[in-house]
């Protein structure tokens, strides 16, 4: 949940077709199309694992003033409370679990973008130390309940808390880290593939990724605990998109989902508002509080939808855990050689040939079994290493058309195929060997800067 645009100015929506042309403005051209990330890490005291509070000498505050000094960012703030930094090409924000997001300047060059990120976490890592912070990359928060989890009480998170429907909504706001990556589109028709392909093969990707085996200091029963979270937070608005997958998706498909969805909130002059029950239905027909809808409303609509495969004006791929710094390059990786070569996402699409019903089945199966999860017959490490050959021979076509050629950063999860064993599995053998000792459990679950490269 990055931090909000101001919304002012923006142009009225009057129908269906304003919201069509905004994503078809959105398109670029080939030569134009770039990779974003998205990283989110959890932040614990360091010698006891628990949550580290938001405010005070020794908090999570302190190291969001010291970044923002060191990194000559503009520190901002609600009702006196930090909550982010702009950046001159990027941002940091909290989210409300005091989760740390840096969401990084989109770049035609994969080794730009994870270069951004090892600058991030080496920044971090120094601002952290006097306060005593450690950052941990990992999906789920291991150690204590979430009632210890300091609250960040902004307007749009108050009004999350109060909307999403889920039993484990509040977990995952405050108990849950991922690693993200968004990629362009050049026209409806791409855009429809790669929403496609992404769909079908998430699920795969998360096995791969799986990465959080704890709660509450002790093995949960799933390599992703964070994934089974995903599947109680808000049946409206979370989780794979049956639309997608079917033949004929448009953007105009998607703004009629999008229209019915609950709204969380409607800013006005920055404010936020509870929409009461509103949908951007009824926001165009009523307007709020004697304004009308805007484009800007509905962007702020789209970032409050999580299927696990989101369209804005890029198409943003949301489904796998926050990871150690090596793994975190692998994944735009992964996915820009399947997305953006078009034989890659046709070939990826077409491993997955199940109904909806058995894929969502087979996430269920992810979150407790990652790569030994089964699709029919077929094993999740076995789909894994078809997608990570198809992504290889796209990046290569790509290479070939001009792209620098990206294929080393697969290394790390061909190491995890090869291995047969995740980053949850690492974290389980620890915990065995250690009796669950949590300064070794912190030490093999943070962030290492110099792990990028």
């Amino acid at each position: 949940m990055s931090l909000d645009a101001p919304s002012s100015g923006s142009p009225a929506v009057h129908g269906v077709d304003d919201m069509v042309a905004w994503f078809r403005a959105g398109e670029k051209r080939p030569d134009e199309r770039r990779c974003g990330m998205e990283t989110e890490k959890l932040g614990v005291q360091e010698r006891t694992g628990l949550p580290a509070p938001l405010m005070g000498d020794r908090s999570i505050a302190k190291v969001l003033e010291k970044l923002a000094r060191d990194q000559h960012g503009e520190l901002l703030t609600e009702h006196g409370t930090p909550i982010g930094i702009t950046l001159a090409r990027s941002s940091i924000a909290l989210e409300p679990g005091g989760q740390l997001e840096l969401s990084g300047e989109p770049t035609p060059l994969l080794g730009e973008a994870c270069a951004e990120v090892a600058r991030h976490l080496e920044a971090t890592r120094r601002t952290s130390q006097e306060p005593g912070v450690a950052w941990l990359a990992v999906g789920y928060r291991p150690f204590g309940p979430r009632e210890g989890v300091p609250w960040l009480s902004r307007g749009r998170y108050e009004l999350m808390k109060n909307r999403l429907t889920g039993k484990r909504a509040h977990d995952m706001m405050q108990m849950t880290a991922s690693v993200q990556a968004s990629f362009d589109f050049t026209s409806e028709e791409e855009a429809a593939e790669q929403v496609a392909c992404a769909t079908a093969v998430s699920p795969v990707v998360a096995a791969i990724f799986a990465n959080s085996p704890l709660e509450n200091g002790a093995p949960s029963g799933y390599q992703s605990l964070r994934y089974r979270v995903w599947q109680d937070v808000d049946q409206a608005r979370c989780g794979l998109s049956r639309q997608m997958l079917e033949p004929g998706f448009t953007y105009r498909a998607y703004v009629e989902w999008a229209l019915d969805v609950p709204l969380v909130f409607v800013r006005r002059q920055n404010a936020y508002h509870d929409a009461g029950g509103r949908t951007f239905r009824d926001l165009m027909r009523e307007g709020f509080l004697g304004e009308e809808a805007t484009l800007d409303d509905f962007a702020d609509l789209l970032s409050t939808l999580f299927p696990e495969v989101r369209l804005k004006r890029v198409i943003e791929v949301r489904g796998a855990d926050a990871v150690d710094a090596r793994t975190t390059g692998a994944l735009p990786c992964l996915w820009l050689g399947l997305l953006y070569d078009r034989d890659a996402r046709q070939d990826a699409r077409a491993l997955i040939r199940s109904s909806f019903e058995e894929l969502v089945d087979f996430q269920t199966e992810v979150g407790r079994h990652a790569l030994f999860a089964k699709l029919g017959n077929a094993r999740a490490l076995d789909l894994g290493r078809d997608l990570v050959r198809l992504a290889d021979e796209g990046l290569k076509r790509l290479s070939q058309a001009g792209m620098p050629d990206a294929r080393s950063w697969l290394d790390p999860v061909r190491e995890i195929l090869e291995a047969e064993r995740t980053g949850a599995d690492r974290i389980l053998e620890v915990h065995a060997r250690t009796g669950g000792d949590v300064p070794a459990l912190i030490e093999a679950m943070r962030y290492q800067a110099s792990g990028t490269g």
